[in-house]
């Protein structure tokens, strides 16, 4: 027997068959560490399910509401993909993303644009499986469906939760316009209603219905319906707007009274003295009016040689708006996030930009070209440079704004004051003129076109130095400029 054949001197047959035993065994543990290996990936990448309710989730406008949206079991989600997400159909928006979590924090840069500053997810709660949404605020855009998608390094689940957003609005406002075709033109308005519009009809004393066409019906930012109906009368009278809607029992009705002196500009008259008072009449005005037009000409070509040069900070910029090379031209596109860095200075929830060059103690000029499409929504104006500019912001002088605006569905003109104050302009505006007047406290807007005054705010507090101001969104959500001259 030679040593070859031996093992701790065991016969060599012994020792074969330890020899094949040890094999056996050693075959065995490395297929227990692989089975191991793949019990602890499986461990690593457990599947799990995406719970919502199967009911949908109801909201009064205004409301703050929750999503729910759980894992099961009850996993950690910190280190998993969570996107909140939209059917791209039923809004008006090109993205689709309502919130994104990612890497450990919320990366909601391509949100859509309504929902920014409005959505927030249980931090805390994440650990234990809670990847719900808090909405706050809730409009008309945010009726539909939701996605709730999960998402780990080897799994993904995600399911459909439906918001039904409600909104009772608000009683007919009626307001005389003036003489319209022969008669008085009637205007009744009720805003604020969601899901269904509301129908107006306008009635007599006696309930009997005027023929006033079709009910016009628009869209605000937030979704909800603005209903409006005109009608022209004839004679004397107490006429009646009502208001029905699906959801309402009971109609609104407003009540008002047209009285016969509104009628009289047809009334003969009998007494030449009666002609001839009231045609000097009438002429004085017109030369009174004409002395006036001709004084706030001389008035604005003086403010024209207070006018400075304004160029735009981009620091200042909010990331949807792109900068001209020579600073003078903003546009809207959503699609080009230039300006995208963090700045204590830049607006984060408001597309607006400032000027470089503030102004204090010193009455300056500037005009800026608002030529727009249909769609577009624009302000223009001063700001504070105090002025918030992140999140929330109520544009108006108690917050150190003094800008007006153009609705971007009604195409009206509004000063941003709280309220708002409707400002009567027949004319396109094409180039807007912004004086500041320090000695009398005043911020006054021109058309530059045709010389006369939009608007004032009187009585002014400027405590601090004073910035042009301009903002600009579309609602068709194609790229729109404006510019400063």
């Amino acid at each position: 027997m030679n040593k070859t054949e031996q093992v701790n001197g065991l016969p060599g047959k012994f020792a074969s068959k330890w020899i094949n035993q040890m094999k056996v065994m050693k075959t065995w543990v490395e297929s227990l560490c692989v089975n191991l290996l793949l019990l602890l990936h499986t461990v690593n990448s457990v599947r799990f399910e995406v719970i919502v309710p199967s009911d949908p989730i109801t909201a009064d406008a205004g409301d703050d509401i929750i999503l729910p949206c759980y894992l099961k079991p009850n996993i950690s989600a910190e280190d998993m993909r969570v996107q909140w997400f939209r059917e791209r159909h039923k809004i008006p928006d090109p993205n689709t993303v309502v919130h994104l979590y990612q890497d450990g924090r919320d990366q909601n840069e391509d949100q859509i644009l309504s929902y920014k500053g409005r959505t927030a997810l249980f931090k805390e709660e994440m650990k234990k499986g809670n990847a719900s949404l808090k909405l706050r605020h809730v409009q008309g855009y945010d009726d539909g469906f939701y996605q709730c998608l999960v998402k780990s390094e080897s799994w993904y689940e995600e399911a459909r939760i439906q918001v039904q957003v409600k909104a009772v609005g608000s009683q007919p406002v009626v307001s005389i316009e003036g003489h319209r075709n022969g008669g008085m033109g009637l205007l009744c308005e009720s805003k604020g209603w969601f899901p269904d519009p509301a129908e107006l009809e306008w009635l007599d004393s006696k309930g009997v219905s005027l023929s006033a066409g079709s009910t016009e019906t628009h869209r605000d930012p937030e979704g909800f319906y603005t209903v409006r109906l005109n009608v022209v009368v004839k004679e004397t009278n107490s006429f009646i707007c009502r208001l029905r809607q699906t959801h309402l029992r009971v109609p609104m009705d407003t009540e008002i009274h047209v009285p016969g002196e509104l009628f009289d500009h047809t009334i003969p008259l009998k007494v030449s003295l009666g002609v001839i008072v009231p045609v000097l009449f009438i002429a004085l005005v017109g030369i009174i009016w004409f002395l006036r037009k001709i004084k706030q000409k001389d008035h604005i070509i003086r403010i024209l040689e207070l006018k400075v040069e304004v160029t735009l900070d981009p620091d200042t910029a909010h990331r949807y708006l792109v900068l001209s090379d020579n600073r003078k031209e903003i546009k809207y596109d959503i699609k080009d996030h230039r300006y995208h860095l963090a700045d204590p200075k830049r607006f984060d929830e408001h597309e607006c930009v400032l000027g470089v060059q503030g102004f204090e103690s010193k009455s300056f000029y500037y005009e800026v070209k608002v030529e727009e499409g249909r769609k577009d929504w624009w302000r223009v104006g001063v700001a504070e440079e105090s002025a918030n500019r992140n999140g929330e912001i109520n544009f108006s002088p108690e917050d150190g704004f003094w800008t007006i605006e153009k609705e971007w569905d009604t195409c009206r003109y509004y000063a941003c004051t709280s309220p708002r104050v409707h400002i009567t302009w027949t004319d396109r505006l094409q180039k807007v003129g912004v004086f500041v007047n320090y000695e009398q406290k005043q911020v006054s807007f021109f058309d530059a076109e045709n010389k006369s005054n939009i608007y004032t705010f009187n009585d002014c507090n400027f405590t601090v130095k004073l910035f042009p101001l301009l903002y600009i969104c579309s609602y068709c959500h194609l790229s729109s400029i404006l510019s400063v001259l």
